[in-house]
């Protein structure tokens, strides 16, 4: 861990190194012939993409300092990959924005029991439930509409919690 922690910080000085060239940067532009009305728009749509792409490394600069994405190093080539917490995360944002809902009147149904000494981490997935739109059946049984009986299993093993929480799929009698 301490031998990746420089190159990260290495290379988030370089992200602001970038950054702080492109913001100074003015952008090229060709010489046209006429009023200068060509050349000013070429200026202008010049300094939008320098903008865009300065917008664009402050996302990964942020990214990386949240602990969302790693920055990889394989030879010359930097590249970036999520981390655990990143991918919980993705897999929290996809299941927030899904809005495709079930076939046949089938619900989505969560049904938990935490120990009492994780209290902290049921009340947590409880928020995150009520959160995204599930609605609460009993004390620890929640029921959505939505199609995302994949997704939640996938957060549920990559949150360890695989063990106190089963997600069901079920028409309501």
């Amino acid at each position: 861990m301490s031998k990746q922690l420089p190159k990260t910080r290495f290379h988030l000085q370089k992200l602001t190194q970038r950054i702080n060239r492109l913001e100074k940067a003015t952008p090229y532009s060709k010489p046209y012939r006429g009023t200068g009305v060509r050349a000013m728009a070429a200026e202008v749509e010049g300094r939008r993409r320098i903008n865009r792409r300065i917008d664009e490394l402050k996302i990964e600069r942020r990214l990386v300092e949240i602990g969302l994405i790693e920055i990889l190093e394989r030879g010359e080539e930097i590249s970036f990959a999520l981390t655990k917490k990143g991918c919980i995360q993705a897999l929290k944002d996809r299941i927030l924005l899904q809005e495709n809902y079930s076939f046949d009147n089938e619900k989505c149904i969560i049904v938990f029991d935490f120990p009492e000494d994780i209290r902290q981490a049921r009340n947590t997935f409880r928020r995150f439930l009520k959160d995204v739109g599930f609605i609460q059946v009993q004390l620890s049984v929640w029921m959505s509409e939505k199609y995302i009986e994949k997704e939640m299993k996938q957060l549920i093993q990559e949150l360890e919690i695989t063990d106190w929480v089963k997600v069901l799929v079920g028409k309501e009698v």
